[in-house]
This record gives structure tokens, C-alpha cells and sequence, in this order.
């Protein structure tokens, strides 16, 4: 049995597109960091993790932590807050 054509295309895209996301979503958390270390006015580790909970005074509008220094995401560099808010 041969596979219909339109699912052969419909894989290809979905592919493309996954790798697309993938890529948008790097430039995302590479602008995120370029700002916070900006807010910082300062070289930012590497290790910096973005949260999903709203930050009001964070410079891209969530938490953020430090994964190196603080592993378990209990201080946003912001608020403070834990990222699973106890």
C-alpha cells in the first residue's frame, strides 16, 4: 500500500514547522535574556531560567532565576517568589 501524498506532505510540513518553533523559540529566550541582563546592566549567566508566573517589575513581565545558584527556582531575581508558588 502506497501512502497518500497529501499525508507525505502534511509530515513534511509539520516537520518544518517544529523546527521553525524550535528556532523561534531560541531567539525568544536569547531577547529575554539580552534584556534582563540589560535590566542588570550587566553580563548575565548562562544559567538564567525564565519562569510563567507575571512579574511586575521584571523586564520581560515573568519570573526569572538563577538554575546555578538557585536549583530549585525558590527566588525569582525579581520578587522572590518561587516558580511553583508554594
Amino acid at each position: 500500500m502506497t501512502i497518500p501524498k497529501i499525508l507525505i506532505e502534511l509530515e513534511k510540513e509539520v516537520h518544518d514547522l517544529s523546527e521553525l518553533l524550535g528556532e523561534k523559540e531560541n531567539a525568544l529566550l536569547d531577547a529575554k535574556i539580552k534584556i534582563i541582563a540589560e535590566f542588570f546592566k550587566s553580563k548575565m549567566s548562562t544559567h538564567i531560567v525564565t519562569g510563567y508566573h507575571e512579574c511586575k517589575n521584571s523586564p520581560i513581565g515573568t519570573c526569572f532565576y538563577d538554575s546555578m545558584e538557585d536549583p530549585a527556582l525558590d527566588n525569582c531575581l525579581i520578587c522572590g517568589d518561587p516558580e511553583e508558588r508554594k
